[in-house]
């Protein structure tokens, strides 16, 4: 699962960085030494929840299906209407 695993990381960490670079939020209000920090702990507690993720994917053969049916077997993310509906819903 290596190369879905690396794709959803790569995902996950392109996210974290859309998210933290949408105009108007907190994020953008901090000074530059606390959004580093802050953009640390992000990228960290994302890590965090993508390998936990994985981890459930390596024991869950459903899981494991659906991230597959996302990142393929070459780990490349393939957006479809549902994910582009869900990512659009949160700007």
């Amino acid at each position: 699962m290596s190369g879905v695993g690396d794709g959803f990381r790569a995902h996950a960490a392109a996210l974290v960085e859309r998210e933290l670079s949408r105009r108007g939020s907190a994020f953008a209000a901090l000074p530059p030494e606390r959004r580093a920090v802050v953009e640390a702990l992000a990228l960290r507690a994302v890590e965090k929840i993508a390998e936990g993720v994985l981890e459930h994917a390596r024991r869950d053969a459903a899981v494991a299906s659906a991230l597959a049916s996302i990142y393929g077997t070459g780990g490349a993310f393939r957006s479809g209407p549902f994910v582009e509906s869900a990512l659009g819903a949160a700007d």
